[in-house]
C-alpha cells in the first residue's frame, strides 16, 4: 500500500516542485494573469465616449485573479482622462485606483515605460500589453497624433527592452487598433513577447470585445488566449451585422507566434530578393502585377492608401513564377495560429509592399524598415520599387478614338493596370465638378470604351435627386464602397468636415447609404464612423452634400489631366440632405440641369500607379 501511495505521490511532488521553481524565475505556470492596457483617448474617447466604455466593458469582465493595469491619457473627456497627465489605474470589478498622475504626452515612450514597470512588478505571472487608439500599419506606428509624433515600431520596442521584456518576455502584445497584424510589428515585437493579437484590416468603432476577460484564468497561455480574443471579437460582429446589416464593414483579427517570425521574414526575404533581381533586370511592371493580385488592406473604409498587401494572397500570387513562394505560405501556416473574421481570402499577416502611397519619406521609411530584423532582400525590394517609381517614364495622354472610348499607344499597353471612367460637371469657365465614378471600361485590343448606361449615383430626398461625388471606390469579396464629402453644420456655426460611406452589392446593384467618418489629420479610419442616426438626433444641425469645384493647374492643360489631379479652387457647389432621410442612393438617370454640361473622362493607371486621362467627352 505505502508502495503504491508513493507511487501516486512521488509525481505529484515532482510537480509542485517543478512549479516553486517556475514561480521563483518569475515563468509563468499556472500564475494569474497582468493585463496593461496603454489607451489613448484622442478623438475615439472625446467624440464618442468609445474608451470609457471599453473602461466599464473591461470591470464586467474581470476575474478576482487577474490584475487589470490601465494607463490613460491624450483626451479631455471622461472620468478617467486628461488631456495633459498620463493616468496610470488599477482597475477592479468594483471601483479604480489611481496609481500615479504625471504630465506629459501618450505619444512619447515614456508612460509606456511607466506602464510597462508597474506590471513588471507583479513578480509572477502572464502578462499582457494591449495597445489601444488608432493604428497605421507599419510605418506610420500606433496612435492618433500627428505624424511624426506617433509611436512608431521602434519606439515600442525600445520601451519593451528598457523595461526588461528581453529578459521576461510579455505572454501577449495586442493592437485593438487598425493595420498593425504585420510582419514588420511582428519582427520589431518578436524579442519581447510570445504572441502578438492584431487585425489586418480596419477595426469597426467599437473595437475588442473585452468579455475574452472572463475566459483568462491562471491556466490560459498567450495561444488559447489569443483564441479567446479573436472568438469575442468575431463573434460580437457577426451577432452585430447580423441584426444591422446596413452597418456591416469588413473586419480581421489574427493571433500570431512571434517565435515563428524569423523563420517567416527569412522566407519573406528569400522571395523579395527573387523579386528584386525580376525589377533589377526589367521585369518592375510584371513584379507590380504580382503586387497588384494580393489582397489590399486598409483601404475599405479610409481615404488613404497605406500600401498594405496580404502576405498569403501575394505569396500565391507568385507561386507560378517564384519557387520561394511555397516557402512563404508554409511559414505562415506555423506562424499564423488563427485568425478568423469576414474577408476569408487573407492569411493573417501583412506586409509593406509600396506601389501607390507617396506621402512617406522616403528617408524615413527607409530607415524605419532598416532598424526591423527583416533582411537585406526586405529592404532592397522596397527601395528598388520606390526607385522605380522616381525613374519611371512619363507615358503621355490617351489618344481620343471616338464616342466614349481612347487609343492606347503601345508603351501604355505595355504598362496597363487597370482602367476607370470619370462622369464630369461643370463648364471651361466655372470649372468642373465629379457626380459619378466608375471602374466599368472595356479594353479591346488598343481601344478603351467606357461601359456607361446614362445612369448617375445620387441620394433620393423625396422627389429630389442629389448627384454625389463619389471617389475612392474599394471593394471587398462582396461589396463596392464609395465615399462623398459632406459639411455638418450644428447650430449654424460649427461645421465638421465628413465623409459619407456608400456600399453597393456588386451581384445586385443595390445601393445603400449607412454611415458618415469624421477626417482626421488628413485621414480616416473605421473607428471614426458614425451611424447616420447619431448625425439625425443632431438639432439645429443641417447635412451638406458637397462637390468641390476643380480647375486645371495653370501649367497642365485641361483636356488631358485627371480630375482627381486638378486644383480646388476652394469653392463648391452643395445640396442640404434631410438629417432624418439620407438612407435612400440609388443610381438615377442623369440629371440635366439648366445650363449644365456633362463630360465623360476615361482614364488608365499603369504599373506604377499613375493615372493618364483621356480628352473630356462631351455628354
Amino acid at each position: 500500500m505505502k508502495k503504491r501511495l508513493l507511487r501516486w505521490l512521488l509525481p505529484l511532488l515532482i510537480l509542485a516542485c517543478a512549479g516553486a521553481v517556475l514561480a521563483l524565475r518569475g515563468i509563468p505556470g499556472g500564475a494569474p494573469w497582468t493585463v496593461m492596457v496603454y489607451m489613448i483617448g484622442a478623438d475615439l474617447e472625446d467624440g464618442s465616449g468609445l474608451a470609457t466604455r471599453d473602461i466599464e466593458e473591461m470591470q464586467s469582465a474581470l476575474r478576482a485573479d487577474t490584475t487589470l493595469l490601465i494607463m490613460t491619457g491624450g483626451a479631455e473627456s471622461g472620468a478617467f482622462f486628461s488631456a495633459s497627465e498620463c493616468r496610470l489605474y488599477r482597475v477592479e470589478r468594483d471601483g479604480s485606483t489611481l496609481l500615479s498622475a504625471a504630465p506629459g504626452s501618450m505619444t512619447d515612450p515614456e508612460p509606456l515605460r511607466a506602464l510597462l514597470a508597474a506590471g513588471g512588478e507583479q513578480p509572477r505571472g502572464r502578462r499582457a500589453l494591449i495597445l489601444w487608439d488608432h493604428g497605421y500599419g507599419a510605418l506610420e506606428g500606433f496612435g492618433a497624433a500627428e505624424r511624426p509624433l506617433r509611436l512608431t515600431l521602434d519606439s515600442l520596442a525600445r520601451a519593451l527592452q528598457d523595461t526588461g521584456a528581453a529578459e521576461r518576455p510579455l505572454e501577449l502584445i495586442g493592437f485593438d487598433a487598425c493595420l498593425m497584424a504585420g510582419c514588420e510589428a511582428g519582427a520589431a515585437l518578436q524579442p519581447y513577447a510570445r504572441y502578438l493579437v492584431a487585425s489586418q484590416e480596419t477595426e469597426p468603432p467599437q473595437g475588442w470585445d473585452y468579455g475574452f476577460l472572463r475566459g483568462l484564468s491562471a491556466h490560459t497561455d498567450g495561444a488559447a488566449a489569443g483564441r479567446g480574443i479573436i472568438n469575442a471579437y468575431c463573434k460580437s460582429y457577426a451577432e452585430l451585422y447580423a441584426r444591422f446589416p446596413q452597418l456591416r464593414q469588413p473586419y480581421t483579427l489574427s493571433c500570431v507566434a512571434l517565435g515563428e517570425l524569423p523563420a517567416l521574414t527569412e522566407a519573406a526575404g528569400a522571395l523579395f530578393t527573387s523579386l528584386e533581381k525580376s525589377a533589377a533586370a526589367g521585369g518592375y511592371s510584371d513584379v507590380m502585377r504580382l503586387r497588384r493580385d494580393a489582397w489590399p488592406l486598409g483601404r475599405c473604409v479610409t481615404t488613404a492608401e497605406y500600401d498594405l498587401v496580404d502576405l498569403g494572397s501575394l505569396a500565391r500570387a507568385c507561386q507560378a513564377a517564384y519557387p520561394e513562394a511555397a516557402g512563404v505560405l508554409r511559414a505562415l501556416d506555423r506562424c499564423v495560429l488563427a485568425r478568423d473574421g469576414s474577408e476569408a481570402g487573407i492569411a493573417g499577416l501583412s506586409v509593406y509592399f509600396p506601389c501607390l502611397a507617396r506621402a512617406q519619406d522616403r528617408a524615413v521609411w527607409r530607415e524605419r524598415l532598416e532598424s526591423l530584423p527583416l533582411g537585406e532582400g526586405w529592404i532592397s525590394l522596397m527601395a528598388a520599387c520606390d526607385d522605380a517609381l522616381d525613374g519611371a517614364p512619363a507615358l503621355g495622354p490617351l489618344r481620343q478614338a471616338g464616342e466614349r472610348s481612347a487609343y492606347l499607344t503601345g508603351e501604355q499597353l505595355a504598362a496597363f493596370a487597370r482602367a476607370k471612367y470619370y462622369i464630369l460637371a461643370g463648364n471651361d469657365r466655372e470649372g468642373y465638378y465629379c457626380v459619378y465614378a466608375s471602374g466599368a471600361c472595356e479594353l479591346t485590343g488598343d481601344t478603351l470604351t467606357a461601359q456607361w448606361d446614362g445612369q448617375a449615383l445620387a441620394a433620393l430626398a423625396g422627389e429630389r435627386q442629389i448627384p454625389l461625388a463619389a471617389f475612392l471606390r474599394q471593394e471587398d469579396s462582396r461589396t463596392a464602397y464609395y465615399y462623398t464629402p459632406l459639411i455638418l453644420l450644428e447650430n449654424g456655426e460649427r461645421p465638421r468636415n465628413l465623409t459619407l460611406r456608400l456600399a453597393c452589392d456588386t451581384a445586385a446593384r443595390q445601393w445603400s447609404l449607412f454611415s458618415a467618418m469624421e477626417q482626421t489629420d488628413g485621414l480616416m479610419t473605421g473607428r471614426q464612423e458614425l451611424p447616420l442616426d447619431t448625425l439625425a438626433r443632431q438639432e439645429n444641425a443641417e447635412l451638406w452634400a458637397f462637390r468641390p469645384i476643380y480647375r486645371p493647374r495653370s501649367d497642365q492643360e485641361r483636356d488631358t489631366l485627371s480630375w482627381t489631379a486638378w486644383e480646388s479652387t476652394g469653392y463648391f457647389d452643395y445640396d442640404t440632405l434631410p438629417l432624418g432621410d439620407v438612407t435612400a442612393v440609388e443610381e438615377v438617370p442623369l440629371p440635366r440641369a439648366d445650363g449644365q454640361q456633362y463630360w465623360l473622362q476615361l482614364v488608365v493607371c499603369d504599373t506604377y500607379g499613375r493615372e493618364y486621362a483621356a480628352p473630356l467627352f462631351p455628354l
